[in-house]
């Protein structure tokens, strides 16, 4: 293991062993919420005049469900939009009195009102992916029966994002994430941001925000923190740091700093992780502590060309669109969630992007396996440009510092994202952007930024995305848009790429989408699979395109889809369909998206040599501590080897001694343990 050199504070203030191991185990008590429900459809709008938030009020008609829950996958709510109310009983001990409560819902969809014992406690319009948290403090009972009342509504919207009807995906209404109950002390930590920064020489900078809750009208000067760093999701668990300093509370937090002298980057392939354990107390008491994981990595362009780790790539990427099984929908469980995780990561691909903000699980997954991201906000095709006005920016704006405050600390997430298919070749609408561009740099300035196009190829000098660090370009050359007027074919294709470098030249290029969506384009998956590999080998000859995501990995449900009905109404443009079995194009992506090409075994006297190559074209990577696999008979694993770290265009040799029994399978692996390539015999 490397040599760590630590940095100590001076101000040894309280003995760490007393807050690691003993205090924060009575001091932060975090409960979920997502149990005993009940539901209760308000077709008629009513439920508020005759007040449902008080108990004796409810009818004698509701529903018991848990959270996350939403009633469009029920039976006979499939299309249902409107009004939907969520009641709960509940208790809190009599110990609790005078601490800070806080109850957080990880996403309701669409527009709520909160009532606790009958008081209107939050009201909260046009945001339905992003978390929110209320304090319930003073007004709840304690060692007595306490009731919430959340009234929701996932109808259509002019003051919401996403707008009207204008997204591809569910409107699925009700609870659609998890709640959980906090209880603290005060002050509270609502938040830990860790700005994680590599230097060049192994090293790593942290700059870490500490968000507080519950220090107003508190005299209690400079707060005491306690730090510890140490290995996550790595073969170790060392700690490279503990320690203790006194911190000046600046408005609503703290800011703190620390220099790690040897750190191991994050990357796709090994995605080393760290954990920030802290707390923080005042006067020798410990008041709440709160962990979070990060890691080191940076992505970053030159010229046109895009840098991960310090290296230039070409990345192969997939969109997943969540919610789409259709007994759960939006509401999927963390298990329905893993499993497509585990295909996007099983066609090879690193990239991926999501039209709106995600649970914090998938994020977490991402970290954990390998994936970038691009998280976006929900603007997709609206508003047009007679369409904004300041409410509708506020509400942008507010998507953004959620999504920002929720998931910063995630290494997978490399880009925000601004809008998707607003036809940005309007001043109005590019002047959106810019101002949503620069909230986001106001709240997190060290990742990218980035506006999705589809009208790139009609005017590239005057485009939306160009305000981006990114181009980013949806390719439907020979579908949606030749379609349209004046439309964009297929063969135009190799042409039209070239002129964007020369339009708009020093920024990388990315494919944000290309695909086959049937039954509107026909020929099914074989001419899914002929478009696909069309489209890759064109984009692999222009070097600035840094990467692509094709899109996409399933079948989806949407309002908006031409097959099916109710919660089965779908696009039909996956390589897996809606109940998640592969179709025939999912094993010609995946090996076409492969780093290795050239696979081969053979044996040589009594030596059994594996060859291959990097690819140097698209995808393009360092190989970082891959191994090969050898199988005998029913794929028992006989022999493994690591592969030496190989770039792009590099050639490998991998030489086994005898065998034990004959050779019927090769895997390519990588370091975190997934299939890149397959050989049978």
């Amino acid at each position: 293991m490397k040599t760590v050199v630590f940095i100590f504070f001076t101000s040894i203030l309280f003995i760490a062993c007393n807050w690691t191991e003993n205090e924060p185990k009575q001091t932060r008590i975090e409960r979920s919420f997502n149990q005993g429900w009940f539901i209760l459809f308000d077709s008629l709008n009513q439920g508020e005049a005759w007040k449902w938030y008080v108990p004796g009020r409810i009818p004698s008609d509701t529903l018991r469900v848990n959270i996350p829950h939403t009633w469009n996958v029920m039976g006979g709510k499939e299309t249902y939009i409107g009004i939907g109310w969520y009641f709960k009983y509940f208790n809190l001990p009599g110990a609790w009195e005078g601490k800070l409560i806080r109850l957080k819902f990880n996403a309701v969809y669409r527009d709520a009102k909160i009532w606790v014992n009958e008081k209107l406690i939050t009201e909260r319009i046009g945001a339905g992916y992003t978390p929110f948290e209320i304090d319930l403090s003073d007004h709840v009972f304690f060692d007595k029966e306490n009731f919430i009342a959340v009234q929701v509504s996932n109808a259509f919207s002019k003051q919401a994002i996403p707008y009207e009807k204008k997204f591809d995906w569910a409107a699925d209404g009700g609870i659609i994430r998890g709640v959980k109950l906090t209880k603290t002390e005060r002050p509270a930590i609502a938040f830990l941001h860790v700005n994680a920064n590599l230097k060049e020489i192994q090293g790593g900078e942290l700059t870490i925000k500490v968000g507080l809750a519950g220090h107003e009208n508190l005299d209690i000067g400079d707060l005491d923190v306690w730090m510890q760093v140490r290995q996550y999701n790595q073969p170790t668990e060392d700690i490279l740091y503990e320690g203790n300093q006194k911190s000046k509370i600046l408005a609503d937090h703290l800011i703190l700093r620390l220099d790690l002298k040897e750190v191991d980057p994050w990357h796709f392939n090994v995605p080393n992780l760290y954990k920030l354990k802290l707390a923080i107390g005042h006067r020798m008491m410990l008041s709440d502590h709160k962990e979070a994981i990060f890691g080191f990595r940076s992505f970053t362009t030159q010229g046109d060309r895009i840098l991960f780790n310090g290296e230039m790539v070409r990345l192969p990427g997939i969109e997943w669109m969540p919610g789409s099984f259709p007994d759960q929908g939006m509401a999927e469980d963390t298990l329905s969630m893993g499993t497509m995780l585990m295909l996007l990561k099983n066609t090879n691909a690193v990239l991926t992007r999501f039209h709106w903000q995600q649970d914090d699980y998938i994020l977490k997954w991402c970290d954990e396996n390998g994936i970038l991201v691009q998280e976006e906000i929900p603007l997709w095709q609206a508003p047009y440009p007679d369409q904004v006005n300041p409410d509708l920016k506020d509400i942008a704006s507010r998507h953004i510092q959620e999504m920002i405050r929720e998931h910063y600390n995630h290494p997978s997430v490399i880009a925000w994202g601004i809008g998707n298919e607003l036809s940005a070749q309007n001043d109005t609408i590019k002047n959106l952007l810019k101002e949503l561009r620069n909230r986001i740099i106001s709240l997190d300035s060290s990742r990218l930024i980035n506006y999705v196009s589809n009208t790139f190829h009609h005017d590239p000098e005057r485009d939306g995305t160009a305000l981006g660090d990114i181009l980013m370009w949806n390719d439907y050359s020979g579908l949606w848009y030749d379609l349209s007027e004046n439309g964009l074919t297929s063969r135009m294709l190799p042409e039209t790429l070239p002129k964007f470098n020369k339009a708009i030249s020093g920024k990388s290029l990315i494919i944000s989408e290309y695909g086959l969506c049937e039954p509107v384009f026909k020929g099914g998956d074989p001419k899914r699979i002929e478009h696909f590999l069309y489209n890759t080998g064109i984009y692999d000859k222009n070097e600035f395109i840094g990467g692509v995501i094709y899109f996409s990995l399933n079948d989806y449900r949407t309002h908006m889809g031409e097959e099916g009905s109710g919660r089965l109404k779908r696009r039909v443009h996956g390589i897996v369909d809606i109940q998640g079995n592969l179709k025939p194009s999912f094993s010609i992506i995946k090996e076409r998206f492969s780093p290795v090409r050239d696979l081969d075994g053979k044996l040589i006297h009594d030596n059994f040599h594996v060859t291959g190559k990097n690819q140097d074209g698209l995808p393009s990577y360092t190989l970082y501590k891959y191994q090969v696999n050898i199988y005998g008979e029913n794929e028992r694993l006989i022999a493994r080897e690591p592969i030496p770290d190989l770039r792009p265009g590099e050639r490998f040799n991998v030489v086994f001694g005898r065998l034990i029994e004959p050779v019927k399978m090769i895997r390519i692996v990588t370091g975190n343990g997934f299939t890149v390539s397959t050989k049978h015999y």
